[in-house]
């Protein structure tokens, strides 16, 4: 588990073993899941996909419903962080259920900031999307 996870994991503010700054935060760590809006994306259109979250929230797994693994994915946007390293998108069947190596292990969203998923309708028809984000919270 990398540092940052492990930190966020414990709810222990970073700090020394045994320094008497270190605190335990409020809350436990619960895995819980986040629903996407949803959507109809026109044909040829895009459409972000806002997610108010009201705990603490690191999403692991991204899932489109199966109708919205049509669209292409361009961006994960955590506050004001991105998770699509390049300008290409990604294809939205990627983030199927059945989809194998997809955890995302990027940033914590915070409450009543969240996350956006940006998509892309390449396709001839609209498209209604829908899908869940899945991971730890500490929840109080």
């Amino acid at each position: 588990m990398n540092q940052d996870l492990a930190a966020f994991m414990s709810g222990v503010e970073i700090a020394g073993r045994g320094d008497p700054r270190v605190s335990q935060s409020q809350g436990q760590i619960r895995r819980i899941a986040a629903g996407l809006p949803r959507q109809a994306v026109a044909a040829g259109a895009s459409a972000d996909l806002t997610v108010s979250v009201s705990e603490p929230f690191k999403p692991e797994k991204l899932i489109l419903s199966t109708a919205a693994q049509a669209l292409d994915v361009t961006n994960i946007k955590i506050g004001t962080k991105s998770l699509n390293v390049t300008s290409n998108p990604i294809p939205g069947n990627a983030f199927s259920e059945q989809a194998i190596g997809t955890t995302l292990n990027g940033y914590t969203a915070q409450a009543g900031v969240g996350f956006v998923v940006s998509v892309t309708n390449n396709t001839g028809a609209s498209i209604t999307t829908g899908g869940g984000a899945f991971g730890p919270a500490l929840v109080s």
